[in-house]
Parts: structure tokens; C-alpha cells; sequence
């Protein structure tokens, strides 16, 4: 008990810190090294009174990694987990409504991330090449937590994100996977992923499995686009100092801010001639210039895949800048042929998986 207060009264970085993939890698290692015995459970129906018969769950970590957040999430959501203990420590507890501590909790969670880690793994997807060439699926999914995640307790919370943590580990084999914090800058939802991918289905199965989860069960979907990355269309046949200018290097330094706008042209856009489009895009490229350095885009095509036509993902750090930009924008011919700008409009924060993990935990 003196332990599991001790871990309470420890902030949440540092509890989290449990879950990171290095810390991982160490702690399982010296464990194993050691020579002691790894953790023992057993998995108790409601109502039935535990006893100390245990299956060590180690040795079979390595065949659960297709299904380890399908298991946590069992074992959080539908059983009572009781750990081993010395008999002189047992006493009489109602098993129905029996919690086990926070410490016990962590430490189970990190064996099966550990278990994830150790297991034999498929090369790392090539995130530079999904973000930069042509031809790569991007789905933005974003999301709110019900009312009911504000009333779990910490220690639920930290055992859910854990798993989220796990799912996108996962996946990270064959995606380029992006969250993002919108909670308190956008009305529509708590938390935004970008999805890179070159097989969709490969995107699809990473939300059903996200969603399936204990953590996913929380998770009510805003809004989902999906478009596919392709060459420029109009930039080649811009005049050559056009071209030299937009190859300037941005401004170093981190883009703390994420801004995503969906767009759908009007019918009369695609009736237009391509000679007449391209000359409405090199006004509208002109206009943009000037926040070149400042404010970085990505453009994802969606006509057909989605009942948008455009995509338009933005970083900056200077939301000045942007709506400067976006001004500029609204003055230029093309713009008039927008038949839907924004709604939604999705803004939020740049920020690293653990930081999010940490500020959905308090």
C-alpha cells in the first residue's frame, strides 16, 4: 500500500516515463538478468475470491503483439486482476469491487508494452519518403472524449494510454502516424491524427484497432478526411524566378501550430480550361510569397475520395503570419471559386505523443 501512495504522489511524467520504449528496452532487460521471477497474474471472473495460483504471463508476450491492447483492455475493462502477494498480506476483499493499486497497474502495462517492444519487429515505415513523394494516402481523423473519460480515475486513464501508446507503436511499422492536440484551440475534438500511408486499408486498420480498444471506447469521431499527395500540377509551368522562389528554405526552428482546411472548388473551377486555372494559380501562388518562409503547407488531393477536393495542412509559428496569408488568399480570382472553406477549420498544437499522453492523464 506505502508503495502504490509513494507512486501517486510522483507526477505524471514520471509514472509515463514507464511507457517509453527506451526505458522499456532496460527495465525488461534487468529484470530478466537478475534471475528473479517476472510478475505472476491470474485473471478472475467477477465475484470470485482470488487465490494464489498464478500463470506467469511472460512467456507468452511475444505470440499476444497482433492482439496486446485487445488484452489489457480485457483485463482492465471486463476482469479483476489480482497479483501474487505473501499470506501474511492477504486479507478479506469484496472481489467485485476490488481495484488493484496504481503501481501494480503500471508495472503490468509496461511488461506487455515490453512484451511489444522485445518481439520481433518488421522495419520502421520510411516516414521521410511517406511525407515527401507522390502518390502516399493522408487521413486526418479527429476525435472528442466522452464525458465519461473525465470521470475515470488517474490510474484508469494512465492504463488506457498506455494502450494508445501500444496501438500507434504498432502501427508505425508500415505508417507515419501524427497526433495532435486540439483540446481548448478547437470546438470539434480533443485530438487530431495524421495518417500517412500507400495502402488505405493499412490506415483503416490501424483506427479499428485503436477504436477497439479500452482507451478507443472513449473516443467519439468529429470528422475523417482522406486525400492522396501527387506532383504539383501547376508549378511547373510557372515563369523560373517563381519557381527559384519557392524553393527558398523556410525559417528554422519548430512550428508549434497545426491548422487543417478542407476545400471544395465549384463546378465553373473545373470547367475552366487548364491554361485558364494555371494562371489563376500563379496569382494565388504570388499572394502566398511572402509567408513562404514562415508558414509551411501540404497539399493533399481528395476529389472522388472524399466529398471535398482539397486537403490544405498547415505548420507555423507565427499564426499572425498565417492569417495574413489566408487574407491575401481570399483577394485573389481563384478564391472565388471555393465552394466550402473550413467547416471545420481544425487548429491545434504540435506536440510529442508523450506530452499528449500526459496532458489527457491529469
Amino acid at each position: 500500500m506505502k508503495s502504490s501512495i509513494r507512486m501517486l504522489k510522483r507526477p505524471t511524467s514520471f509514472v509515463l516515463a514507464s511507457f517509453r520504449p527506451s526505458t522499456l528496452k532496460r527495465s525488461f532487460s534487468e529484470v530478466g538478468s537478475s534471475g528473479g521471477a517476472f510478475p505472476f497474474a491470474k485473471i478472475y471472473s467477477k465475484g470470485e475470491r482470488p487465490t494464489r495460483s498464478a500463470v506467469c504471463i511472460s512467456s507468452v508476450l511475444h505470440s499476444l503483439r497482433p492482439c496486446w491492447m485487445a488484452l489489457l483492455s480485457i483485463l482492465w475493462g471486463n476482469f479483476t486482476l489480482s497479483w501474487m502477494c505473501t499470506p501474511s498480506k492477504f486479507c478479506r476483499v469484496n472481489t467485485t469491487s476490488w481495484q488493484p493499486p496504481l503501481s501494480t497497474l503500471l508495472r503490468f502495462a509496461a511488461l506487455v508494452l515490453a512484451g511489444l517492444v522485445l518481439a520481433p519487429v518488421v522495419e520502421a515505415a520510411d516516414r521521410d519518403k511517406l511525407l515527401s513523394e507522390p502518390g502516399v494516402y493522408g487521413t486526418f481523423a479527429a476525435f472528442r472524449l466522452d464525458t465519461d473519460w473525465a470521470k475515470r480515475d488517474q490510474a484508469s486513464r494512465i492504463v488506457q494510454l498506455a494502450v494508445l501508446k501500444g496501438v500507434v507503436e504498432q502501427h508505425r511499422e508500415k505508417l507515419a502516424i501524427d497526433v495532435y492536440l486540439l483540446r481548448g484551440l478547437s470546438d470539434y475534438a480533443d485530438l487530431l491524427f495524421r495518417v500517412h500511408a500507400t495502402e488505405l486499408r493499412e490506415t483503416q486498420q490501424f483506427f479499428l484497432d485503436l477504436q477497439g480498444t479500452s482507451f478507443g471506447k472513449h473516443l467519439i469521431s468529429s470528422t475523417v478526411f482522406s486525400g492522396l499527395t501527387k506532383k504539383a500540377n501547376y508549378v511547373p509551368g510557372m515563369p523560373d524566378n517563381l519557381k527559384a522562389e519557392l524553393k527558398t528554405p523556410s525559417e528554422p526552428g519548430p512550428r508549434p501550430y497545426v491548422i487543417v482546411i478542407p476545400i471544395r472548388k465549384d463546378a465553373d473551377w473545373w470547367s475552366l480550361s487548364q491554361e485558364q486555372r494555371a494562371a489563376m494559380m500563379q496569382e494565388h501562388t504570388e499572394a502566398s510569397l511572402p509567408y513562404h518562409k514562415t508558414v509551411k503547407r501540404k497539399l493533399y488531393h481528395a476529389t472522388g475520395l472524399d466529398d471535398l477536393d482539397f486537403i490544405t495542412y498547415f505548420e507555423t509559428s507565427r499564426l499572425e503570419d498565417f492569417q495574413s496569408l489566408i487574407l491575401a488568399l481570399e483577394k485573389v480570382k481563384e478564391y472565388r471559386h471555393n465552394r466550402r472553406f473550413g467547416h471545420p477549420t481544425l487548429l491545434g498544437t504540435v506536440r510529442s505523443l508523450d506530452e499528449i499522453i500526459e496532458v489527457l492523464a491529469q
